[in-house]
């Protein structure tokens, strides 16, 4: 099966979610622009600060969890620093074979500090919250674009 999410950030360099198998343990990072080799550029610019891309995501058929998230906020030379919450309430999915789960926009907004001379993307951030929404008007329109021949996405349905 596959999962169909969007991640992304806004007063960061990047904004990465973490995807927890229930069955095997093995965890994966879902990132906004990625890192290192994987690095790719926007899929989307809703305004100048938003960005993010669209991950259409292999799985085992399975039970999953949302089990963290992180903002990267500085990255010189080999000095990364993040910030992240200690642990979210895991937010669960369940995937069978063959099929399109829409999970819906990942995203991190950030405050930044304010200050009389620096530009707003180079003050420093002071606090973060993940926010998880509904851009299926978005995200399964450039689903159907980038792959036509797909089966079409279930949505995800909010726990009660």
């Amino acid at each position: 099966g596959y999962l169909l999410v969007s991640v992304a950030s806004r007063g960061g360099r990047n904004a990465h979610f973490r995807l927890r198998s229930v069955t095997t343990g093995i965890e994966r990072s879902l990132a906004a622009v990625g890192t290192g080799l994987s690095e790719a550029g926007d899929d989307f610019d809703d305004d100048d600060s938003l960005r993010g891309r669209l991950l259409l995501v292999a799985v085992a058929p399975g039970a999953y969890e949302m089990t963290n998230w992180g903002l990267l906020l500085t990255q010189r030379d080999h000095d990364r620093r993040w910030l992240a919450p200690a642990q979210l309430p895991p937010i669960g999915v369940a995937v069978r074979r063959g099929e399109v789960v829409y999970i819906g926009n990942l995203h991190i907004a950030a405050t930044r500090a304010e200050h009389e001379i620096l530009p707003p993307l180079l003050r420093p951030v002071i606090a973060a919250r993940a926010v998880i929404s509904d851009q299926s008007d978005r995200d399964l329109t450039l689903y159907r674009q980038r792959y036509p021949g797909c089966c079409p996405a279930r949505r995800l349905q909010p726990a009660p």
